[in-house]
């Protein structure tokens, strides 16, 4: 236990200033409801007013507000399809924009006049549809039956539009964070006379035009709008993965933990990347108040697996800090709406998962019977220096807990003793320099050993409550004083250990039939 080191002495702004420390160990929600932000760009079609939070109670908000197909009308779509419990916010930036700026697409060739009734096989961003044709349909004829279908689909993050069977997807808003994320897929049964070839797998990828950046680049307006976030709002969540973006988010993040602000709130962002990609970006950043949710070649874009992600953890954390989600499929209060890649080439194996975990990603992975999450982690995942591992910070639920103890000891202390217009004494000593329990003080006065008993009241409630472990030590570490150079200022310090999660058994059966 130690109380907070550099505190000036000469900071006298009233207030209650809480540091929370992670990996303090041996190398080895019930505080208030904890918000969503959904940070992600509208397009140049929404109605909201970029750069400014607001509140959204339902998709039908964010069909107009961020224009229907944008990453955050698509992300507050997906957040309410897993959960419509939670308070949800959304702080809309505009995509890149000015010279320069490129919409990413690609295409669905269709050949040949059909010689039987038939029917294509299509998925777009994780949405699949049968589009069937009658005999003696022409490309041009089976392709304007494609537009038409996929047009209809207005929350698909792309527009489609048919030129003599070759029928276009275009990303909804222009730059490079549409590459390579928004995957589609075409086939047709053989023996119909109508053939189909793609420009490549995902749009800006193969022989689709690649996204790019304009003169006013999306890094720049996700960080400003990063900028204008004062108010708390536990989870930010962003669709970004790149590295500029990640380090955006995790200096916001950084610089809200500090005990002088005290917003201490979490990131979330999603990729569909290669893992490896995915692990070098989390070891670069290695931070306990970020979690990056991969899964490779995913049907769906990043802003629905972070989306998914988000709805988890608010839901579940908001009724028990200490949640893990260790092969979450879904239950009756979140809903998993992810479906599993489509080819077993792309489905991670244990080896990699595992590596995954142990290198700070949270993976999204495949089986048989669908998909899941394999296990929670932050980007934590290394030791300060960054060449071996430290797991003491790794899983999210301690981050969670601790968040949880700080956040209802400043209410305690808020409701018991802010503007109360109480003073701070020393206690009262007997000869033998103990705390003399029968001492009288004036009322209103408050002493450390009197202040104790909230810090002790709640390691007592969360060791009761599962969330934490060891509650003696824990008990016996909790001190208090008046500060050494600041008379008003009472310092506190204790050392918690969060319980640990249930994740593996581990048997070994032997058979001993004699030879």
């Amino acid at each position: 236990m130690a109380f907070i080191i550099g505190f000036s002495q000469d900071f006298i702004l009233p207030g209650t200033f809480i540091k929370t420390s992670f990996a303090q160990g041996p190398s080895l929600a019930g505080s208030g409801f904890r918000d969503e932000l959904f940070v992600m760009p509208r397009s140049t079609a929404g109605t909201w007013q970029v750069n400014q939070i607001r509140q959204v109670k339902s998709v039908a908000e964010a069909v107009g507000g961020a224009a229907e197909g944008s990453p955050l009308h698509r992300a507050i779509e997906a957040r309410f399809k897993a959960s419509k419990k939670g308070r949800v916010y959304v702080l809309p930036y505009l995509p890149t924009s000015g010279a320069g700026a490129v919409v990413a697409d690609g295409y669905i060739d269709i050949n040949g006049t059909a010689t039987s009734q038939g029917s294509i096989l299509i998925s777009v961003a994780g949405e699949s549809l049968v589009v069937g044709y009658p005999n003696g349909s022409t490309a041009t004829a089976i392709g304007e039956l494609v537009e038409a279908r996929l047009n209809a689909l207005t929350s698909l993050p792309c527009t489609s539009n048919n030129d003599a069977g070759e029928v276009k997807l275009t990303a909804k808003i222009a730059g490079a964070s549409q590459n390579a994320v928004i995957r589609f897929r075409a086939s047709i049964a053989s023996g119909t006379g109508v053939s189909v070839v793609l420009s490549g797998e995902t749009l800006g990828t193969g022989f689709g035009v690649v996204g790019a950046e304009g003169a006013t680049t999306e890094q720049v307006n996700f960080a400003a709008a990063l900028a204008i976030v004062t108010d708390r709002k536990y989870y930010i969540v962003s669709y970004l993965a790149t590295t500029a973006a990640l380090a955006s988010l995790k200096l916001k993040l950084v610089d809200d933990a500090d005990f002088l602000v005290g917003k201490r709130q979490v990131g979330i962002a999603a990729t569909v990347e290669a893992h490896t990609a995915a692990i070098t970006k989390s070891v670069a950043l290695n931070y306990e108040r970020l979690s990056l949710v991969n899964e490779p070649s995913s049907e769906h874009t990043p802003e629905v697996l972070a989306a998914q992600y988000s709805a988890l953890k608010a839901v579940k954390e908001n009724a028990d800090s200490r949640s893990c989600f260790s092969g979450f499929r879904g239950d009756a209060d979140v809903n998993w709406i992810l479906i599993p890649v489509e080819d077993q080439t792309d489905k991670l194996d244990s080896n990699d998962l595992n590596d995954c975990l142990i290198n700070g990603v949270t993976p999204i992975a495949s089986d048989a019977v669908g998909s899941y999450l394999v296990k929670s982690v932050t980007t934590r995942s290394k030791a300060p220096s960054g060449a071996t591992n430290d797991r003491r910070a790794l899983e999210p639920h301690r981050v969670s807990v601790i968040d949880d103890f700080a956040d209802s000891l400043a209410n305690k202390h808020n409701a018991t003793y802010v503007a109360q217009g109480y003073i701070l004494t020393n206690d009262v000593k007997d000869s033998d320099g103990n705390i003399d329990s029968l001492a009288k003080y004036p009322a209103k006065t408050v002493t450390p050993d009197r202040w104790k008993s909230l810090p002790l009241q709640l390691i007592k409630e969360f060791g009761l409550a599962g969330k934490i472990k060891n509650v003696a030590v824990a008990v016996a570490s909790c001190e208090c004083q008046i500060s050494a150079t600041n008379p008003a200022r009472l310092e506190n310090g204790q050392s918690l250990e969060v319980v640990d999660p249930f994740d593996q058994v581990s048997v070994n059966i032997d058979e001993v039939s004699a030879g």
